[in-house]
């Protein structure tokens, strides 16, 4: 069932333009209508410079909000209360925000690094134990260099291909070593003069061969070290990412409602303004067009008289039941209905009339 509408016409004085634009934003039923007046001397007017810069800093505030909640883990929450962070300046609201948003970006950095960490772990865990007696064996050396790498087992003849290719492109002044590392995959070590470094890992990115890194707890270190340091962190990982697990769905618990009410805050208040900046307007007044539903036109009167009494004026009329392409449709239909709404949304919505 589609519910009638009303078009709304809101006239006052240019000095309440932002106190009436909050006070419909309230409402919560005026569907606003950018229309263009046909006077030329009434439109849209660029906000003030301090207009500008309020909307500026509660945009920051939107954006540091949203970044918060996009790191912590989502949970239920009660519909956050807005109250009391409305009347709050975006300076007071960005310091309620740069502590928890400190210890939710470090906790995430730890969290992402030691999954990043596990993951290289398990893809070449193997293989660095595998290589790295031989790795250690050149490490000290000046003169040459040695690269560990994990290829592909198949095609079988893939690491004599390799050979061969790396032979040609450095006169055979290099040694290769290869052991299986699992039954996908070979790993291998070629040691060969610094002056032919760059043609090596040339042919190797070519083949598709992986260089293999240590993680970055252990760069630096002597092989015969970082070996068993690995296997350590290969064996603490899995507790150490679900501690942080923990203390990040803790901290959700504990500010994401917060968080989540100062978004509300900014975003409404962003759009006030964008709303300002679209409204026609004349040198003394203001105009806001809109529609709500007519069973409500009563309480969008009502609620703009009480807080502005005759300052403002507020004019109504029906929908158009022709030529009615403009008019918002809302749909209000029996409880039996209601859940197959979702389904509705497949189809283009009805048109108005």
């Amino acid at each position: 069932m589609i519910v009638p509408m009303s078009r709304i016409t809101v006239l006052g004085p240019r000095r309440l333009q932002r106190s009436v634009v909050e006070a419909v934003q309230r409402l919560g039923v005026l569907h606003i209508d950018h229309v263009r007046p046909a006077d030329e001397t009434i439109g849209p007017r660029e906000l003030s410079p301090e207009d500008q810069a309020a909307r500026a800093a509660l945009d920051g505030v939107r954006t540091q909000a949203e970044g918060i909640l996009a790191l912590l883990p989502v949970i239920e929450t009660p519909p956050p209360a807005t109250e009391p962070f409305s009347t709050q300046t975006p300076d007071a609201l960005r310091a309620q925000l740069a502590p928890v948003e400190a210890e939710t970006q470090s906790l995430t950095r730890r969290l992402l690094e030691a999954e990043e960490e596990q993951e290289l772990l398990r893809a070449y865990g193997r293989a660095i134990e595998v290589l790295a007696p031989l790795l250690a064996l050149l490490e000290t050396s000046r003169r040459v260099e040695a690269i560990g790498f994990v290829m592909d087992a198949k095609p079988p003849d893939a690491i004599d291909a390799l050979r061969s290719e790396l032979e040609k492109a450095t006169g055979g002044r290099l040694e290769m070593v290869s052991r299986p590392v699992d039954d996908n995959r070979i790993g291998a070590v070629v040691a060969f003069a610094r002056q032919d470094a760059e043609a090596v890992r040339g042919i190797l990115t070519r083949a598709g061969a992986t260089e293999l890194r240590l993680p970055a707890s252990v760069r630096g270190q002597p092989l015969g070290q970082a070996v068993p340091q690995l296997q350590a962190r290969a064996r603490a990982l899995p507790g150490e990412i679900e501690s942080l697990r923990r203390q990040l769905m803790e901290l959700s618990r504990r500010h994401r409602a917060e968080i989540g009410a100062i978004a509300t805050v900014a975003r409404d208040a962003a759009h006030r303004y964008e709303l300002m900046a679209q409204i026609p307007q004349s040198r003394y007044a203001f105009i806001v067009y809109g529609w709500a539903p007519t069973r409500r036109v009563f309480a969008v009167r009502d609620g703009l008289f009480r807080r502005f009494g005759r300052e403002i004026m507020v004019y109504d009329e029906p929908a158009p039941v022709h030529h009615a392409e403009h008019v918002p449709v809302l749909l209000d239909n029996p409880g039996w209905l209601k859940p197959f709404e979702l389904f509705l949304g497949i189809f283009d919505p009805p048109k108005y009339g």
